[in-house]
Order: C-alpha cells, then structure tokens, then sequence
C-alpha cells in the first residue's frame, strides 16, 4: 500500500509528451521557495516640525531639502494656520529640482523617532519672508487642497499628506537640490500663524 502511494503521488510531478507517437514523460521541478521580506524591518526615521508668522503675501513657507550621502524617502506632511481674518486659499506640496535663495529663514531641527539613529542629514527651512527665487518646479505638486485659516483661539484641524498608506513610493529626494515644499500661492493672510511638520526616511 505504500508503494502504491509512493507512485500515485510520483505521479503528480510527471506529464505526458506525446512527441513522435511514444508515451515520455518528463519531471515537472517543483515551485521555487518565495522570498519574504522580514517583519518589522525598521529604517532610520526623522520628525521635524515648527510655527512661524505668516509674511502677508506667501509663496514657500518651508522646505525640506534632501542630502548628500542618504536617500531621503518623506512619508508625511502636516500643515495648519490660524489668522486674525478667517481666510481660505490654496495650499499645495510642491518638488523642486532646485533649492530657493534668498528670503529670511531659520532651520527646523530634526528629531530621530530612535535615539540610537544618527543624526538627520536632510535640511527643513521655515520662511519668515519670502525666497529672493523660487527652485525650479519638478512637473505639476504633488498634492493642491483648499485650507481653511481659523481665527485665533479657534481650533484648527490640520491639512494632512499622506504617501505610503496605499502601497505606494514615499517622495525621494536625491541630493540637496531636491526639496519637498509647502507653497500658498502668494495667499494673502492678515495677522497669521502656520504651523507644520515633515516625517521621512534616510537610507
């Protein structure tokens, strides 16, 4: 009976080839093993956030610009305001192939999500006026939605985006010339405060 078994289940990594009239067979080999990817594979992950005042007529408010020794992979962007006149206007997250010059700025310190990660080498700028130039821009943003500037004290929700919560690519940023922004299209704001904040990855 065994025997019998042993061949029955021979049987099922053999076809026929019916080549030339005669009755051959051939071995099927079997699947080949699939590769997973571990579990809980932790990559090097930095947090920067801030708040500034508002210039009256903004353009780019910040920046993160990527590194020269790491690819930078971000996986999220936060963005609030409130003003003393309660305004609407377009937000957008914009690529650019460029750094901007000029414009008063001060940089944001990143905060590693492990104390045992090294230290960020990707640069998040906050703008109290406006860049001198804007970076080229890299096609069309990455993301536009209307937001809404509360009046202060009032509570306000932040815009979110959000890039690998559909299995899909995080935006890379190779080199210093590649920055992620947040830009309002010369929205005019009276008496406001914007507060933000990036995560990503280096690697």
């Amino acid at each position: 009976m065994k025997k019998l078994i042993g061949l029955a289940l021979l049987g099922l990594f053999l076809l026929p080839d019916g080549a030339h009239g005669q009755q051959a067979y051939k071995t099927v080999p079997p699947p080949a093993p699939q590769v997973v990817a571990p579990f809980g594979v932790t990559l090097n992950t930095y947090s920067a956030s801030d708040q500034n005042v508002m210039q009256a007529s903004i353009t780019d408010a910040a920046t993160l610009c990527g590194s020269t020794s790491k690819i930078v992979r971000v996986l999220r962007v936060e963005v609030s305001g409130i003003a003393t006149t309660a305004v609407s206007g377009l937000v957008k997250l914009q690529k650019r192939t460029a750094a901007n010059t000029g414009g008063t700025t001060f940089n944001a310190p990143p905060t590693p999500h492990d104390a045992s990660f090294p230290a960020a080498t990707a640069v998040v700028t906050s703008y109290t006026a406006n860049a001198a130039s804007l970076g080229a821009p890299a096609g069309s943003p990455l993301r536009q939605v209307e937001m809404n500037f509360q009046l202060t004290g009032a509570t306000s929700a932040p815009t979110v985006f959000e890039f690998t919560t559909r299995q899909g690519e995080g935006v890379i940023l190779r080199g210093v010339a590649s920055c992620l922004t947040i830009n309002f299209p010369n929205l005019s704001v009276t008496g406001g405060n914007l507060a933000y904040s990036y995560e990503w990855t280096e690697e």
